[in-house]
């Protein structure tokens, strides 16, 4: 088994070895919290690395995305000229067989996924369906390696669901707000990782000009 670097600093040092390849990383999070914002800063630093990477744009514009990423100085632009970076817009009208077939396409060509929302695809689908979808990420990430993340948006969907999806998940990440003494804090809950079981599981984070940032130094082992 190999491990990869999810690519936010702070949180690989944490982890030490890191996260198993191949696998399907849950990012559930409050409106806000910066759980997109998550997976494009690890999909950005993977690319800057050489990695491909593709971004499943659902119910978003790719120039929208670009812009908020720019914020950050993760301009993708030259990365998408040359291809590896790769939008694909996933709207109402795509079925999740035609999603789920693009998908491992993209699985089986060695690139990073992320699926920017599934929250509008569970919303639109029967449960089952969704979870298939989840399934089939899993078995196709495990022969073609990478890591591969898919946001929900916390709350919008009842305990069952979020429950099944934390399930089926390699690895779930929680981003919350909780009140702190200077108004709102954020939290990053690691709750399940593949191969790993995390010794600090709440990890207090910022979003800054640069990302995201973990505070606290202590490794997870």
């Amino acid at each position: 088994m190999s491990y990869v670097n999810i690519g936010i600093e702070d949180l690989d040092l944490l982890i030490g070895e890191g996260v198993l390849e191949g696998s399907l990383i849950l990012l559930l999070g409050d409106v806000g919290s910066g759980a997109e914002l998550f997976a494009q800063q690890a999909l950005y630093k993977q690319v800057e690395n050489g990695v491909k990477c593709t971004y499943f744009l659902v119910e978003k514009q790719s120039e929208d995305v670009k812009s908020e990423m720019s914020l950050y100085g993760f301009d993708v632009q030259a990365f998408e000229d040359s291809g590896d970076w790769r939008f694909i817009p996933v709207d109402e009208s795509t079925s999740l067989t035609n999603l789920s077939d693009v998908l491992v396409k993209n699985i089986k060509e060695g690139r990073w996924t992320f699926i920017d929302s599934l929250s509008p695809i569970i919303l639109g689908s029967d449960l089952k369906q969704t979870i298939k979808l989840v399934k089939t990420i899993k078995t196709t990430a495990r022969n073609s390696g990478g890591l591969h993340f898919i946001h929900v948006v916390r709350g919008m969907h009842g305990g069952y669901v979020e429950s099944a999806l934390k399930y089926y998940a390699d690895g779930v990440f929680e981003f919350e707000f909780r009140p702190a003494i200077r108004g709102i804090g954020r939290l990053l809950i690691l709750s399940k990782l593949r191969g790993i079981i995390p010794e600090f599981e709440t990890l207090p984070y910022k979003i800054t000009n640069r990302g995201i940032t973990i505070e606290t130094a202590t490794r997870i082992v």
